[in-house]
């Protein structure tokens, strides 16, 4: 509507949804409908093409009004699709209600050529075009009382008419006039709606009852749709269509469901009122059908059509009876309905008919499995045996043992019982031993294999894929290294050959005697063995160990790190190197090293142990690395706590480099890194303190001064067993002899540690005044007895 020239906008081709916003529009600003079409004409739209905007304007308006006291909107001007939440009324059980889920299914559609049977009424607009030898093109609306008025013809009544007969009409008044070819056919008539009227209809009984202004082109199904389709407890098999207060149609929507008849989808006309009576009988169906859920029924319509319409049994139902749970008047009644009785059985409303699934077990089924060419279930039929069976199956496999095979029979309280089967004989026809199958028999054929024990052969050491192999007649030393992929580059030449003898002889005197036998061979890196070995066979359990050449030595390397001059990754020289030996190669420490505080951090070994001192806090300390998410390294920094155990040796970097080669310098080892921290002239206090800190090294501070800058002790606190973790990782605690006391000397790095007491204390007043009274109680006594004595 904001275009300049308008002279092209035809009403009937704007959607609903353009309607409504220009009526947001409208309704937004201060123009009226008088002001726009005044605007609109000046634009060139025609004055017809407005007064039908205006019309679907006042409709929408009109519909909106009417429906407001049922909160429920005009659904007929939407064009948005909404989702099933959106209709929380609806019942996905309910057969049918899938067609209301959402209200774009059965919208009318006003893009479709114009219908020949459709029947005219007032305000439809119709194009009427002459062509041929005479040409005339006119657009007339219909008026209330049914007529058009066409120029050089007159009035023509039409009203009533279908389109086919509307143009017959014309055609016939045209030909009486000044349009002779016509009746000549040198000229050709058409007559086309250019624009659908509207109408109003009324829906009872639905989602969304109301009066609605829809398309003269609107049948029952788009009414519905519109409606949102019945409500709750609205029937989908008798919806009533009345028109001039009189019913015309009762309206089944099953027809259309089940078989696409869309003979009750008649078109609506002005006035018409659609009402949806609540249903009647309403039975559920549950189980095992292809659509469980709630269902119409009519009077003469049996279990079989109610079946038909839940679109039958699934793949796994269980067809033989139906489970019918019944209301009486007081309580509920279960009946089983057999299959003769399905297309007899009429059902009521209010009942539940359960479809059961079909039993997991089979009829007819027979199996066979074991040392046979088709191991599988087959079919049990009268008179099969086991010769026969075992024919169906394939036949005996070269292996089968023919001198037992076991059939598993179920017996009639569902145990089973095992019969042994002579195999030889069957296959002989022994009458006896080829028994007469049973339905669920399962025959078991053993082979050979299974008989004998699964013999193995072993090899260890310097291969690459070490490990038990499983023993075969024939093979010798070199078959079971190339089967364990090949020897090594650090294999030794000679090989260790571990045989037991006597395999497990039971001596006179009852015990076992478990001898072992020793024999050795060697082997070059082509696996050619020699001495007399090349061909020498296996027995079973034969246990080859192939060993490490000593000679042959891995590169081994550690790293350095911290204030040393060069970093990085060495390798070891000698199996003899040591810290001195290393730190030599590494051009020395820096000026900024703190070599009371050197560490090595070594993996591998067993324990985890953080300095080598061996006292009580040191244990402590460790217990409280373990249970941490994080290690505290000795230099202070923190890191994630690995699952790789490693050591965290205390050195003495100062006594190392004085005396290099002495008791403390110790031989590096392969993965060993040494760390060498900076200078940190701090000292930490925690543990049962007021306040945890950190203060700055001095000379002359001791235990009792950093306790002080702490701000004390806690009541909890044990401070006569604080001790002291040195920045290399060893710790020390107060000792004592007689009335002295030695304390640690604090060092730059320290951590001075207040241990929690963990035991409550004992009250030293209470405890004398307990002792007292106990002396007081014997002394007491002691003067009785005395005194009785005399």
């Amino acid at each position: 509507m904001s275009q300049k020239n308008l002279s092209a906008v035809k009403a009937s081709q704007l959607s609903d949804a353009e309607i409504q916003k220009i009526k947001s529009q409208i309704e937004s600003s201060s123009l009226s409908l008088d002001d726009l079409k005044k605007t609109t004409l000046e634009r060139g739209l025609p004055s017809e093409e407005f007064d039908l905007i205006r019309q679907r304007i006042e409709g929408q308006k009109n519909s909106s009004q009417q429906n407001s006291n049922e909160k429920s909107p005009d659904i007929s001007l939407k064009t948005d699709v909404p989702s099933p939440k959106n209709n929380p009324d609806i019942d996905p059980l309910i057969f049918g209600s899938e067609l209301f889920m959402q209200t774009s299914n059965f919208m009318a559609n006003s893009n479709l050529a114009s219908p020949y049977n459709y029947e005219i009424g007032p305000n439809d607009v119709l194009k009427i075009m002459l062509y041929g030898i005479q040409e005339f093109t006119t657009e007339q609306r219909v008026t209330k009382e049914g007529n058009i008025t066409i120029p050089n013809i007159g009035l023509v009544k039409i009203s009533g008419l279908t389109l086919e007969a509307a143009q017959s009409r014309i055609k016939q008044q045209m030909e009486k006039t000044i349009y002779k070819s016509l009746k000549t056919n040198e000229s050709k008539l058409s007559v086309t709606l250019s624009n659908i009227r509207t109408i109003h209809i009324t829906i009872i009984g639905a989602k969304n009852s109301g009066t609605f202004n829809v398309s003269s082109l609107t049948t029952v199904f788009n009414a519905l749709n519109i409606a949102g389709g019945p409500s709750k407890i609205g029937t989908y098999r008798n919806i009533e269509l009345i028109r001039n207060n009189k019913l015309l149609r009762t309206i089944d929507l099953y027809h259309f469901l089940i078989n696409g008849d869309q003979s009750d989808n008649i078109g609506l006309k002005e006035n018409d009122v659609i009402r949806i009576p609540p249903f009647k009988d309403r039975i559920e169906i549950k189980g095992f059908v292809k659509r469980p859920g709630m269902f119409e029924t009519k009077a003469q319509e049996t279990f079989a059509d109610m079946l038909n319409y839940s679109g039958g049994f699934d793949d796994f139902a269980y067809q033989a009876s139906i489970q019918v749970i019944k209301k009486t008047d007081e309580e509920f009644q279960i009946k089983d309905l057999p299959k003769n009785e399905f297309s007899s059985f009429h059902p009521e409303g209010g009942s539940t008919f359960r479809v059961s699934k079909i039993l997991n077990r089979y009829k007819n089924r027979i199996k066979i499995g074991g040392a046979v060419f088709r191991p599988e279930s087959y079919e049990l039929k009268d008179g099969l045996r086991i010769k026969n069976l075992i024919e169906k199956s394939g036949g005996l496999k070269e292996d089968a043992y023919l001198f037992g095979a076991h059939l598993f029979r179920n017996k009639v309280d569902l145990t089973k019982e095992i019969i042994n089967i002579n195999l030889k004989k069957v296959l002989e026809g022994d009458s006896k031993e080829n028994i007469l199958l049973q339905r669920e028999d399962s025959i078991h054929i053993t082979s050979i294999f299974d008989l004998k024990d699964k013999l193995k052969v072993s090899v260890q050491g310097e291969v690459h894929k070490p490990g038990s192999f499983t023993y075969f007649e024939g093979i010798t030393i070199k078959d079971l290294i190339r089967l364990a992929g090949g020897t090594t580059y650090r294999a030794n030449s000679k090989i260790e050959i571990a045989r037991s003898l006597n395999k497990g002889v039971v001596s006179s005197d009852n015990s076992i005697e478990s001898k072992t036998q020793i024999l050795y061979s060697e082997i070059d890196v082509n696996l050619n063995v020699v001495e007399g070995f090349e061909n020498y066979q296996l027995e079973p359990f034969d246990y080859i160990s192939i060993t490490k050449n000593q000679n042959f030595n891995d590169v081994e390397q550690v790293k350095l790190s911290g204030q040393i001059r060069f970093t990085g990754t060495y390798s070891l020289s000698s199996k003899t190197e040591r810290i001195s030996d290393l730190i030599q190669r590494s051009g020395g420490i820096l000026p900024s090293a703190f070599l009371k505080g050197a560490y090595l951090i070594r993996s591998g070994n067993k324990k985890n142990y953080l300095e080598i001192d061996n006292s009580d806090s040191h244990l402590d300390s460790l217990e409280s690395i373990k249970n941490d998410a994080t290690i505290k390294l000795p230099d202070g920094s923190i890191q994630p706590k690995s699952t790789k155990k490693v050591d965290y040796l205390a050195l003495e970097l100062d006594k190392i480099l004085d005396k290099p080669g002495s008791t403390f310098d110790i031989i590096l080892k392969d993965g060993d890194e040494l760390i060498v921290p900076k200078l940190n002239n701090q000292v930490s206090i925690s543990g049962a303190v007021f306040q945890e800190t950190t203060i700055p090294f001095e000379n002359g501070l001791n235990i009792r001064k950093c306790i002080s800058s702490a701000g004390g002790v806690t009541e909890k606190s044990l401070r006569g067993k604080a001790y002291v973790i040195y920045a290399n990782g060893r710790s020390k605690q107060i000792k004592r002899f007689g009335f002295f006391r030695f304390n640690p000397v604090i060092e730059p790095g320290c951590q001075v540690v207040v241990p929690v007491q963990t035991q409550p204390r004992t009250n030293v007043l209470v405890s004398i005044l307990q002792y007292t009274g106990m002396i007081a109680q014997i002394g007491t006594t002691l003067l009785t007895i005395s005194l009785l004595s005399k």
